[in-house]
């Protein structure tokens, strides 16, 4: 279902110069399904940004939003939860990306400006 919404999008977006997808594919099995439409397009995937940041201090950031915006999905049981199905399944993700060469690692733990720095600079190398 999330690949025809992103096939969809792209159809109706043709000339840009790219997209960036958030949290998907979550499974190697929807990482296959993007790359043949996407390859299918015309429009092979270009990288996958890898955001490291150690378990605990994401857990930290999300206990902190939860104080800050209400959230009742970032507690403790629900984080770990949450991070359970990330090694079972999205981690595989960045695995398939990197064995095809297309996986960029980058240290989430620095400042936002250096994080943000990172980002952009493999960006600029994707053009």
């Amino acid at each position: 279902l999330v690949v025809n919404m992103i096939e969809s999008c792209i159809s109706k977006n043709k000339g840009v110069k790219g997209f960036l997808f958030d949290g998907f594919p979550r499974t190697v099995a929807q990482a296959e399904m993007l790359d043949k439409m996407l390859t299918g397009a015309g429009s092979p995937l270009r990288g996958l940004l890898n955001i490291e940041v150690p378990f605990e201090d994401v857990k930290k950031r999300l206990l902190e939003r939860a104080k800050i915006e209400g959230r009742a999905d970032d507690t403790e049981e629900v984080i770990e939860k949450r991070f359970k199905e990330y090694l079972n399944k999205t981690v595989h993700v960045g695995n398939y990306y990197h064995d095809k060469g297309l996986r960029f690692d980058i240290k989430g733990d620095g400042t936002v400006d250096e994080v943000f720095s990172s980002i952009v600079h493999i960006l600029d190398g994707m053009k």
